[in-house]
C-alpha cells in the first residue's frame, strides 16, 4: 500500500503538484492576513479580497485537475495568473519588503517542474524584472527601509533561479543519457563490425566517451575487447598474467578517477584517498588510461569489468550510469557467449549427423563392394561377373554422394513418391547378395524428399547389419504412410542380434543394445524404434511422425 501511494505521489502530473501547492499557498497567506493585516492599513481589505479570489481559483483549478473537466490545461496561462497576482500583491503592500515576496520562490519550482531551463530562465528574468521595477517604487516612495535587505532578497531570487536552471538542465542531460541507453541496439548480430563492437560502441556513446574496455573472464580463459575510433580489437590473456587489474580494495566497487587528481577515486557517496596503482597490467600503459570509469561485471557466464575513457566527471549519477553500462554489457557478454556455444553444438551436431549419413551409405556399400573384391575366386568368369558387380556397386554409391551433397539445398517442402524407394532397395539387397520383399503403403503415397533420403539411408543400414551380423539372406520391408505417421519395419532370417543368440522366443532389445547408428537418427527425427531377437531372426520397427 506505502510503495502504491509513492508511485502515485511520484508520478502525478507537473500540474496537479503546482495545483495542490497554491491551494496551500493560497490558504495559509488567507489565514496569516486575517491574523495579523498588511502594510499599508487602508489597502488591507483589498488584499484579502484578492487572496481570496486567488484562493478560490486554487480550488478551482485542483477540482479542473482532479476530475478533468478540461483535459489540456495550459501551464503557461496559470504561469502567467500567478505572475500577475504575485505583481498585484507586491504593489498593494509593501514591495520588496512584502510578505509576499516567498511567491517568487512558488514561481521559480512550478517552473521548474514544468519546464526545462529555458522556461525556469525566463521566469528568473521576469522575477528580476518584476523585482527591479517594485524596487524604483520603493525608492521613489521612500519605502526602502533597509537597502541590504533589498539586495539580498534580490541575489536570494537569482541563486535560486540558477540552481533550478542548473538542476533542470542536469535532469535534462540525464534523461538524454537514460534514452541513448534505452535505444542499446536490439539487433547486434547484425552490427557490421560484430555484436560486441556494437555493445562497447554503445557503452562509449551512452557516457559521452572516447573509448571503452571491457575485460571478463568465462569458463574457456580470460578476453579482453577494446573498441576506440569505430573499431573493436579483442585479444585472449593469459589466467596468470590479466592484461589489466584492478587493485583488490575496490575489485567490487563501481569508482571513477579523474584527470585533475589522479591519486582519488570518486565512489557514489564517497572517495578514496591515495590510490595511484589502483590499475595493474599491460593495457594500463599501452593506452594510456588517466581518467576512467570502471564498474564491475557479474553475468551469469562472464565475470569481470568495463572501463569508460575519457571525459569522465566526478559525479554519482555518471557512477550509476556506469554501473547501469556495465551490467547491460554483461548481458551482452551472456548473449554473445550463448550465442557461440549454440553455434558449436548446432555444427557438432550437423558433423554428427553427416557422418551417420555416410557410415549408413558410403560406408556401407564400400564395405560390400570390398567383401565382393575378396570373394574373387580364380575362375575368369566368376570373378569378371563380381568385378562388373563391384563396379557397378561403385558407381552407384558415387551417384548417391552426389545425391546426398544435392539434397542439401533441397527445399524442405519438396515432396517424392514414396515408390522412389523400390530400386534403391533393390540395388542395396543386390550389393549385399541377399533377397528383399519390399510393401510400399499405400503405393501412391506422397512422403518429403528429405524422410525419403532418411529411410533409404536406415534401409541400406539395416540390411548391412542383417547381413553382415546375422548372416541374414532374406528380409521383408514394410513401409505404411499414415495421416501424420510413417511406420518402417524390417525382418529377416538371419541369427539375430547377439544378445539374443540362443533364444527361441523373440525378446525385445533394450536401448543400450539397439543399432548405434538406426537409433540415433531416430531420436533426431522425433521418432521411436523397437527391436527384437532371436535364432529365426531379428525384427525393427520404426515409427517417424510426418
Amino acid at each position: 500500500m506505502i510503495n502504491r501511494f509513492a508511485s502515485q505521489l511520484f508520478d502525478a502530473p507537473a500540474e496537479i503538484v503546482v495545483a495542490h501547492g497554491r491551494v496551500v499557498l493560497a490558504g495559509v497567506s488567507l489565514a496569516a492576513i486575517s491574523l495579523d493585516p498588511t502594510e499599508p492599513p487602508d489597502l488591507s481589505n483589498l488584499v484579502a479580497s484578492v487572496l481570496i479570489i486567488y484562493a478560490c481559483y486554487a480550488l478551482a483549478i485542483l477540482m479542473v485537475l482532479h476530475w478533468r473537466f478540461i483535459h489540456n490545461v495550459r501551464g503557461v496561462y496559470l504561469h502567467a495568473i500567478d505572475f500577475a497576482v504575485l505583481a498585484l500583491l507586491l504593489f498593494l503592500t509593501e514591495g520588496l519588503s512584502s510578505p509576499f515576496l516567498v511567491f517568487f520562490t512558488f514561481a521559480l519550482l512550478a517552473a521548474s517542474l514544468r519546464w526545462d531551463w529555458p522556461g525556469i530562465a525566463l521566469t528568473m528574468l521576469g522575477l528580476l524584472l518584476l523585482a527591479g521595477f517594485v524596487g524604483i517604487l520603493d525608492f521613489t516612495q521612500g519605502r526602502v527601509r533597509n537597502l541590504n535587505q533589498t539586495v539580498i532578497r534580490a541575489a536570494y531570487l537569482f541563486a535560486t533561479g540558477t540552481i533550478l536552471a542548473y538542476a533542470s538542465a542536469h535532469r535534462e542531460h540525464e534523461r538524454a543519457r537514460l534514452a541513448t541507453l534505452a535505444h542499446w541496439p536490439g539487433s547486434l548480430a547484425e552490427h557490421a563490425a560484430g555484436p560486441l563492437a556494437a555493445t562497447l560502441r554503445q557503452a562509449a556513446a551512452v557516457l559521452d566517451s572516447r573509448l571503452a574496455l571491457v575485460i571478463w573472464e568465462e569458463d574457456r580463459g580470460s578476453k579482453a575487447a577494446v573498441w576506440q575510433d569505430g573499431t573493436c580489437h579483442t585479444m585472449a590473456s593469459d589466467n596468470a598474467s590479466p592484461k589489466l587489474s584492478v587493485a583488490p580494495a575496490v575489485r567490487d566497487l563501481t569508482f571513477s578517477r579523474t584527470l585533475p587528481d589522479l591519486d582519488r577515486l570518486n565512489l557514489v557517496n564517497g572517495s578514496i584517498h591515495a590510490m595511484p596503482d589502483v590499475l595493474s597490467g599491460e593495457l594500463a600503459s599501452r593506452l594510456p588510461i588517466t581518467d576512467f570509469a570502471s564498474a564491475p561485471i557479474q553475468a551469469s557466464l562472464a565475470k569481470g569489468r568495463l572501463f569508460i575513457l575519457g571525459n569522465i566527471r566526478p559525479s554519482d549519477d555518471h557512477l550509476l550510469i556506469t554501473r547501469i553500462v556495465a551490467d547491460r554489457v554483461g548481458a551482452e557478454l551472456d548473449r554473445q557467449i550463448f550465442l557461440e556455444r549454440t553455434a558449436e553444438t548446432a555444427a557438432m551436431r550437423e558433423r554428427a549427423s553427416i557422418m551417420r549419413d555416410l557410415h549408413d551409405g558410403l560406408l556401407q556399400n564400400l564395405t560390400a563392394a570390398r567383401a565382393q573384391l575378396e570373394m574373387l575366386p580364380a575362375d575368369g568368369e566368376y570373378a569378371k561377373m563380381l568385378l562388373d558387380r563391384t563396379r557397378e556397386l561403385l558407381r552407384t554409391e558415387q551417384r548417391r554422394v552426389r545425391e546426398f551433397v544435392d539434397q542439401i539445398h533441397a527445399a524442405d517442402n519438396e515432396n517424392v513418391a514414396l515408390e522412389t524407394l523400390r530400386p534403391l532397395a533393390e540395388e542395396t539387397a543386390r550389393f549385399w547378395g541377399c533377397v528383399l520383399s519390399l510393401s510400399l503403403q499405400p503405393p501412391k503415397a506422397i512422403i518429403p524428399r528429405k524422410m525419403a533420403n532418411q529411410l533409404s539411408l536406415m534401409l541400406a543400414e539395416a540390411v548391412a547389419n542383417a547381413v553382415r551380423h546375422g548372416l541374414a539372406s532374406a528380409m521383408e520391408v514394410t513401409v505404411d504412410c499414415k495421416d501424420d505417421m510413417l511406420e518402417f519395419t524390417v525382418r529377416d532370417d538371419g541369427h539375430g542380434f547377439s544378445v539374443g543368440r540362443g533364444v527361441r522366443q523373440p525378446m525385445e532389445i533394450s536401448e543400450a543394445h539397439l543399432p548405434r547408428s538406426l537409433n540415433a537418427r531416430v531420436v533426431d527425427l522425433r521418432g521411436r524404434l523397437y527391436a527384437s531377437s532371436s535364432d529365426s531372426g531379428s525384427l525393427i520397427h520404426i515409427e517417424l511422425p510426418l
